[in-house]
């Protein structure tokens, strides 16, 4: 999912790190920890195929650094709204997430994409959603979209997914909400999941208007 390995050993030089990761042709898994940029244990244990990373203790040993980050409110929401986007981008991986010791969402990837969308967002969402499906030569676009019962005061239900990949474009997202304008309250916006495959010659990005995670 574009994860780097110089972004986690930048991560291991400021915090406490666990890692237990297992290929699906290994008996046992491999569990590292990482304290103050040391491997400080490191041996085999049973778990499942995959892979767990847990961060402890973020500029531990560098506290200057905090003082970039915003409040602990601010950067568990902004953590919450990327694992929604991580479940809704890749329904073929299964996600828990929780925060402050409480699941706030669980998706199987064996589970159908409106039992996931439930578990996430209530039955509301569900009940009130139109399926869309365009096609042509160059693109083909699915799309889930609220009706004119259900909109939320803010854009945090918007999700945009160009060939899987997650983009935040005002464009789109001005055209969308012009077109709900007359079904929906002034000052309310629609949820929408809109996934669009394309050519990838056929995309100009401009970091102006377009940003990936």
């Amino acid at each position: 999912m574009g994860f780097r390995g110089e972004a986690l050993a930048s991560i291991i030089a400021v915090s406490k790190v666990t890692v237990k990761t297992k290929n699906v042709d290994e008996d046992l898994a491999s569990h590292v920890e990482f304290d103050n940029n040391k491997i400080v244990e490191n041996k085999s244990i049973a778990m499942n195929t995959g892979t767990s990373i847990e961060v402890f203790d973020l500029f531990k040993y560098i506290p200057v650094r905090q003082k970039f980050l915003s409040s602990d409110l601010s950067e568990a929401n902004k953590i919450t709204q990327l694992m929604y986007i991580f479940a809704i981008g890749n329904p073929d991986i299964s996600f828990t997430y929780i925060r402050n010791n409480r699941e706030v969402f669980k998706t199987s990837s064996k589970s159908t994409r409106d039992i996931n969308y439930e578990t996430m967002f209530g039955k509301d969402f569900i009940e009130n959603s139109i399926d869309l499906s365009f096609e042509s030569n160059h693109y083909k676009v699915n799309a889930l979209v609220s009706n004119n019962k259900i909109y939320k005061g803010n854009r945090s239900m918007q999700f945009v997914y160009v060939n899987g990949r997650y983009i935040e474009n005002k464009d789109i997202a001005d055209s969308i909400e012009r077109a709900y304008s007359n079904l929906i309250p002034s000052g309310r916006f629609p949820l929408y999941d809109i996934k669009i495959e394309v050519d990838p010659s056929l995309i100009a990005v401009s970091y102006t208007h377009l940003t990936l995670p």
